[in-house]
C-alpha cells in the first residue's frame, strides 16, 4: 500500500491505538476517539472520509461512526488481517520487523484473567501479589492527581481534566501516554492503566485490571 499526507497520519493513529499484543491473524475491532486524530491535526470527518473512500474495505471489513447524543465522537472499525500486516510494518522498522514476528509468534497466549493491582496514594501503583513491581508516585504529584480523578468516576472527559488539573489538553494527553508507558514497564504488564472510551473521555482499564484503591 502506498500512502501519503494525512492518509499516512490516519494510519499512524490507528497503529498507535493497537498495542503489540493486538496484532493477530484475525479481525480486530478498534474504536478510535476524536482526540487521537486531533493530535495529528486531522478532523474526525476527514479521518472518516480517508478510511472510507481512500483506503476502503480491502483493509477494513467494517467501518462506522460512533455518536453520543447526536455528536460524532469516534470511529469504530474492524481491522482485517491485511491491514494488521501493514500496521506491523508501519509500527516496527523494516530492520526489526522479522524479529518482531518471531517474538510475536513465540509468546505464550495472553491469559484471559485480569491483573490485580493496587493504587496506593502513599506507595504508588503495584501488583497486588508482588509489591516489588511498583510504579512509585508521590501523593502530591500531578500524575497521581490524574489517576485519583479517574478512581473517583468511570469516565472523565478531557475538558474536566483540564479544569481539575489546570493543564492544557495537549499536556493531559501527553501525561496519560507517559503514565501508561511507565505503568507497563514498571509492572511488566501487557495493558495500559488508562484507556480511551467511545464517548471521548478516559477511564481506568477495568476490562483487563482488577483495581484496589488505597487513597
Amino acid at each position: 500500500m502506498s500512502l501519503r499526507g494525512n492518509t499516512i497520519k490516519v494510519m499512524e493513529v490507528i497503529c498507535d491505538d493497537l498495542p503489540p499484543l493486538a496484532f493477530n491473524d484475525g479481525e480486530r475491532e478498534v474504536v478510535v476517539c476524536e482526540d487521537s486524530f486531533v493530535r495529528k491535526g486531522i478532523s474526525l470527518d476527514e479521518a472518516f472520509y480517508i478510511l472510507k473512500d481512500e483506503i476502503g474495505f480491502d483493509y477494513f471489513n467494517h467501518l462506522e461512526p460512533v455518536t453520543v447524543e447526536g455528536r460524532f465522537t469516534g470511529i469504530k472499525l474492524l481491522v482485517s488481517p491485511n491491514m494488521q500486516h501493514y500496521l506491523k510494518r508501519l509500527k516496527y522498522p523494516e530492520s526489526e520487523y522479522e524479529d518482531f514476528v518471531d517474538y510475536n509468534n513465540a509468546v505464550t497466549p495472553v491469559s484471559t484473567s485480569k491483573t490485580n493491582i493496587v493504587i496506593d496514594s502513599n506507595k504508588g501503583i503495584y501488583l497486588e501479589n508482588n509489591i516489588d513491581k511498583t510504579y512509585p508516585l508521590k501523593k502530591t504529584s500531578k500524575r497521581m492527581e490524574m489517576i485519583s480523578i479517574l478512581c473517583s468516576k468511570d469516565n472523565v472527559r478531557l475538558g474536566e481534566f483540564e479544569k481539575r488539573t489546570d493543564r492544557a489538553s495537549t499536556v493531559v494527553m501527553q501525561e496519560i501516554r507517559k503514565i501508561n508507558s511507565v505503568f507497563r514497564s514498571k509492572l511488566n504488564c501487557a495493558y495500559d492503566l488508562i484507556v480511551r472510551v467511545p464517548t471521548g473521555g478516559y477511564s481506568l482499564n477495568k476490562d483487563h485490571l482488577n483495581i484496589k484503591t488505597l487513597l
